[in-house]
C-alpha cells in the first residue's frame, strides 16, 4: 500500500462556505469524515455506537467549490479530528492570499484513498491536522442514505413556521427538561412541547393519527438558521429535517 501527497488549491470563494459547513458539523459531534470524488465531497458527523445512531447530520458540496484543480486517482476519506479547534485555525488563514492544501494518503487494499494527514497554508501559516482512524467513524455511502432517507418511506409530515421554531429554541432555553415532545391526539393539530412548562401548537395535517415522540431538545440547534418554514418528516425510528443539500437526522428517544 503505497503513500503518496496530493496538493491543490482551496477554492477561495468556497473556503468560508466550508468552513460554515465544518462548524455546523461539529455541533453535532466533534469528529467529521468527508468522503471526496472528482464531482462532490459529501460531509458528515454522528452521534451513536454500531448500527443505532442518535443524530446524524450531512452536506453535499460540489467538490470544485471547495478544492480548486484537484486531481486523483480515487476516491478520498478524511477524517478530522478535534473538528472544532480545527476549523477555529482555519479562521486564522488569510483568503487574500492563495490558500493551498497538501494531502499525505495512503492506498487502501480494498480501494480507494485514505487521508492521513492534511496541510492547510497561505505565504505565512501553515495548519497541520492529522487524521482519525478509519474505524473512528462509520463509513456511510451517500447512495445509501438516500435510500433511508427518502420521504416516500416517511410516516406524515408537519411544518412549522419560523417565528414558532424560534420561540420553541427560546422556550427550550428556559426551561430544564431535556426532551422535546411532539404529539398529536388524533385531531389533526400537532403540538410541540415540554410538557410540564409549556405547549404550542405548531400545525394542522390532514393525517388524524395519534402521535407522540421525543427528541433531544439539545438538536434543535442544530436546524439550520433561514429555514422558512422548517420542514419536519416523521419515520417510524426518527425525525428527518431537509435543507437543500443538507439532512438532519434524530432518533425518538424515551421519556420515563
Amino acid at each position: 500500500m503505497a503513500n503518496k501527497t496530493i496538493k491543490c488549491k482551496l477554492n477561495v470563494q468556497g473556503f468560508e462556505r466550508f468552513r460554515e459547513v465544518l462548524n455546523d458539523l461539529s455541533k453535532i459531534d466533534d469528529t467529521i469524515k468527508l468522503k471526496i470524488d472528482e464531482t462532490n465531497t459529501f460531509l458528515y458527523a454522528m452521534v451513536g455506537k454500531d448500527n443505532v445512531i442518535i443524530a446524524f447530520k450531512n452536506y453535499l458540496l460540489k467538490t470544485d467549490n471547495i478544492f480548486d484543480s484537484l486531481t486523483m486517482d480515487d476516491k478520498m476519506d478524511l477524517i478530522i479530528p478535534n473538528a472544532k479547534k480545527f476549523v477555529k485555525n482555519l479562521g486564522f488563514i488569510d483568503t487574500d492570499e492563495n490558500v493551498n492544501i497538501t494531502f499525505k494518503v495512503k492506498e487502501l487494499s480494498e480501494g480507494g484513498l485514505e487521508i492521513r494527514s492534511t496541510q492547510i497554508s497561505n505565504k505565512k501559516l501553515k495548519i497541520n491536522w492529522m487524521s482519525a482512524e478509519q474505524y473512528e467513524v462509520r463509513d456511510i455511502a451517500y447512495e445509501s442514505l438516500c435510500k433511508l432517507l427518502d420521504i416516500e418511506n416517511q410516516k406524515l409530515s408537519f411544518f412549522v413556521q419560523r417565528n414558532d421554531f424560534d420561540d420553541i429554541k427560546k422556550l427550550a432555553n428556559i426551561n430544564g427538561s431535556t426532551l422535546i415532545t411532539l404529539s398529536s391526539e388524533g385531531d389533526n393539530k400537532v403540538t410541540m412541547a415540554e410538557p410540564s412548562a409549556w405547549e404550542l401548537e405548531v400545525d394542522e395535517i390532514e393525517d388524524s393519527s395519534s402521535f407522540m415522540y421525543n427528541v433531544a431538545k439539545k438538536l434543535l440547534g442544530s436546524v439550520n438558521d433561514g429555514v422558512d418554514p422548517v420542514n419536519f418528516h416523521l419515520f417510524p425510528n426518527f425525525l428527518l429535517v431537509k435543507d437543500g443539500t443538507c439532512n438532519l437526522m434524530v432518533s425518538f428517544e424515551q421519556s420515563f
